[in-house]
């Protein structure tokens, strides 16, 4: 997981692209036209557009540490499912 900043949309893409769990900061004049134009990327919950600006700095940071543990809960959750069902499938008995 990143935390990430970006001016642009072709910015966004390229984080996007690159990581599929992100909180990416950006300019809250731009925050509709990314949710319009990239409605895919952030109906993701692994993506996470925190409007920012100087102003609302210290809201911003608790909005961070927000999203932040919930994209750990849901890669934890994530892992360990995945972990689950490995395991469940070398051993079927106990699936039964």
């Amino acid at each position: 997981m990143r935390i990430q900043s970006a001016q642009t949309i072709s910015e966004i893409c390229e984080i996007c692209k690159n990581n599929d769990t992100s909180i990416i900061l950006v300019p809250p004049f731009s925050l509709v036209t990314i949710k319009e134009k990239f409605t895919e990327l952030t109906a993701t919950p692994h993506i996470v557009l925190i409007p920012i600006t100087f102003m609302n700095l210290s809201l911003a940071f608790k909005e961070i540490q927000v999203a932040s543990q919930k994209l750990k809960n849901l890669i934890f959750h994530e892992k360990l499912e995945d972990q689950c069902r490995e395991f469940i499938d070398k051993h079927p008995e106990i699936g039964k």
